[in-house]
């Protein structure tokens, strides 16, 4: 299975034009190839890699874009989600399925301050498509255990936990 990291460089409109919010680099010819470079360069990788900021808002622009080009072309999706800990990944697919309102989803998931303006639309399309999304990152609670015990922490946790916590 071929993967690619993809690096994108932003640059505000400040810097360069009232018009260009982004700039795509492929960083192996350091040119500028837009968007409809970018998709042609990644139609032969079955995982793409995108990495953000998290509190920018074109990033997260683009990142709806890509999967609605990448969607006209490949109903057979799926989105990963560092914005969800693993631990709420039921929450999550009960969504998803509408087992559950946006309500019940919202209080029970942890989503970050950003999710109505930068994520929701993202998770609206999966939902729309029945994509499935995967609760990607570590629950915090065990992220801040490593973080001031070191990775020994990890003995003390049960296999259950262990569960939410990368192999």
């Amino acid at each position: 299975m071929k993967t690619i990291l993809l690096t994108i460089l932003l640059a505000s409109s400040l810097l360069f034009s009232e018009n260009i919010d982004y700039k795509i680099i492929d960083t192996t010819t350091n040119q500028e190839i837009g968007l409809k470079g970018m998709v042609e360069k990644l139609s032969d990788f079955s995982i793409i890699f995108f990495g953000e900021f998290h509190d920018n808002k074109i990033l997260h622009d683009l990142e709806l874009e890509l999967l609605k080009i990448y969607y006209s072309k490949n109903k057979n999706l799926l989105i990963s989600m560092e914005m969800f800990e693993r631990d709420v990944q039921p929450v999550l697919d009960k969504y998803l399925s509408d087992e559950i309102t946006e309500e019940e989803f919202l209080a029970n998931s942890r989503p970050w301050p950003n999710y109505e303006t930068d994520y929701k639309p993202l998770i609206e399309f999966a939902k729309e498509n029945e994509l499935v999304v995967v609760a990607a990152n570590i629950p915090r609670r065990y992220a801040n255990m490593i973080s001031k015990q070191g990775l020994n922490a990890l003995d003390s946790l049960s296999m259950e936990e262990k569960e939410f916590v990368a192999k």
